[in-house]
């Protein structure tokens, strides 16, 4: 974050962090020197300039602890994000305030018109240049292919950027591109359970579906809680005829998430083939309550009350 803020270089709406799992790796190694002569420097200047020491604190502590929260040992989805540096930015700004009020002090009554017209000139000119680079990265976020395509441009092992690019493949009806950016985001990282599911979906779609139910099982085996694995599960044993177990996998994939309504959908249609209309219609109106926009439940429903009026 701290380079970021210093360079405003290399954005991309993804960053590879890896976490740091040892004292010795020298990412942990160059963050404590860093960390260290920015502490360092920070109490000698509260040292000789003790009318600063609460103005320092402040915009010193302002950063870190408006970053903290999100940035901390603890792990979280998203080590880093752009957007997270916005407020901490204001304590950084506040300290160089501080040093260009110190550095007029030094100046003498000539040098300060001179200095005057130098931080102006730098000030037009960062505006200027970040005004535009503001308009670049905003044209840029209204295309999402752009926006992945450069994450792994920037990222190239970055297997969470390659698996986001390959689902925009898909709902643009790219199998192949799909394919390719699927199976690189699982050559990156072997235990991405997402990867292991989107592939299985495009591979069910490519009419492999016992290929694509080996994917699934491989992304419950990462990841036991995935109901979008549990529900894709379903559907080949439902494709298969195997009613049992399409049911068990459907019921299973609802218990790990309640709020899935394609499972709902695929569990109502399971039912309506076995004529329980009742059953069917009370997990479609589910579904619908989870996602009104569901045009294949609605469907499905209106069919239903229809043969139940009949």
């Amino acid at each position: 974050y701290a380079l970021l803020l210093a360079v405003p270089m290399g954005q991309t709406i993804d960053h590879l962090i890896k976490p740091i799992v040892s004292l010795q790796s020298p990412g942990f190694l160059f963050s404590f020197i860093g960390w260290f002569f920015a502490l360092t420097g920070g109490l000698i200047v509260i040292k000789k300039q003790p009318q600063w020491k609460i103005p320092v604190i402040f915009f010193a502590g302002w950063f870190f602890i408006v970053l903290g929260p999100t940035s901390s040992i603890f792990p979280i989805r998203d080590a880093m994000t752009e957007r997270r540096l916005y407020l901490p930015a204001v304590g950084t700004f506040g300290l160089l305030g501080l040093l260009i009020i110190k550095l007029k002090e030094r100046l003498t009554e000539k040098n300060r018109s001179g200095l005057k017209f130098v931080l102006g000139a730098a000030a037009v000119g960062t505006f200027l240049i970040f005004s535009w680079k503001t308009y670049l990265r905003a044209k840029l976020y209204q295309d999402p292919m752009s926006l992945w395509q450069e994450a792994v441009t920037l990222n190239s092992g970055n297997a969470r950027a390659f698996n986001s690019l390959g689902e925009l493949y898909y709902q643009r009806n790219n199998k192949l591109k799909a394919k390719e950016m699927f199976a690189q985001s699982i050559k990156l990282e072997p235990n991405y359970a997402k990867g292991y599911n989107n592939m299985g979906v495009l591979l069910k779609e490519l009419n492999l579906p016992q290929t694509a139910f080996s994917y699934f099982k491989k992304a419950l085996e990462l990841n036991p809680q995935s109901a979008d694995a549990y529900n894709n599960i379903g559907l080949i044993y439902h494709g298969n005829g195997q009613m049992e177990q399409a049911q068990n996998a459907y019921e299973e994939a609802i218990r790990k998430n309640p709020n899935l309504p394609l499972a709902y959908n695929n569990l109502a249609v399971l039912y309506a083939q076995q004529n329980q209309i009742e059953k069917a219609v009370s997990y479609l109106r589910k579904a619908l309550e989870l996602d009104p926009e569901d045009k294949n439940a609605e469907l499905n429903l209106s069919k239903l009350l229809m043969k139940l009026k009949s």
